[in-house]
């Protein structure tokens, strides 16, 4: 990580070009390492919340949800079935992350309005920019 202890300003002029390049390749190749063990994390979490949790945690789950398959339950069966509870305990960020997941987000909605003052005397051209403009305009702020 970056602070301010390991950076190492300089001035215009204070090393050559070429250092400069391999500097920055030597920071490009950093930067990449971290993506790489960032996505690794991402994998191993996604690899880990697959797996089936201790006898004793399935047999518990089974007791409050007996039409659940053994190969049903998961840890992510387990951090799933953890938010809804805390959710009916009254938990709105819980709510939240249960809302969201089963795809009932709220969609934001931004209106925007555009007021178009055409000039007396403008070509087909010139009209044609205008609606193309204004049609980029509704398409961009319609995602």
């Amino acid at each position: 990580m970056a602070n301010i202890e390991n950076l190492k300003p300089f001035k215009k002029g204070q090393i050559s070009r070429e250092q400069a390049v391999i500097n920055g390749r030597k920071g490009g190749i950093r930067a990449a390492q971290v993506k790489k063990e960032r996505k690794t994390c991402k994998e191993i979490l996604l690899m880990i919340s697959e797996f089936t949790p201790k006898t004793e945690v399935v047999e518990s789950l089974k007791k409050i949800f007996p039409e659940l398959r053994n190969d049903d339950i998961t840890y992510k069966t387990v951090m799933t079935l953890k938010q809804m509870e805390k959710a009916l305990k009254g938990d709105t960020e819980a709510f939240k992350v249960c809302r969201d997941t089963m795809g009932e987000k709220p969609t934001d909605k931004v209106e925007q309005k555009t007021e178009v003052k055409v000039k007396s005397g403008l070509s087909n051209k010139e009209l044609k920019e205008v609606a193309k403009t204004l049609l980029l305009s509704k398409v961009r702020n319609s995602k």
